[in-house]
């Protein structure tokens, strides 16, 4: 199924680092989409780290 994916500034950034690093580690290119789908199911596993970036968003704040 297709996803939209909407990316602030620095995280498009960051995944164009990524792919490039990528590329290098395999000597081969990486798909864009594959690379999407790997973070995001990396992510699926690492729930505390991506509550983390979700709480530096503002998520989980209270104004009492």
């Amino acid at each position: 199924d297709r996803v939209p994916l909407f990316l602030q500034p620095e995280t498009k950034t960051a995944e164009r680092e990524a792919l490039r690093e990528l590329e290098e580690r395999f000597d081969a290119n990486v798909s864009l989409t594959d690379l999407r789908e790997a973070l995001v199911k990396v992510g699926l596993e690492h729930l505390d780290e991506t509550e983390e970036s979700l709480e530096q968003w503002g998520y989980g704040m209270t104004f009492e």
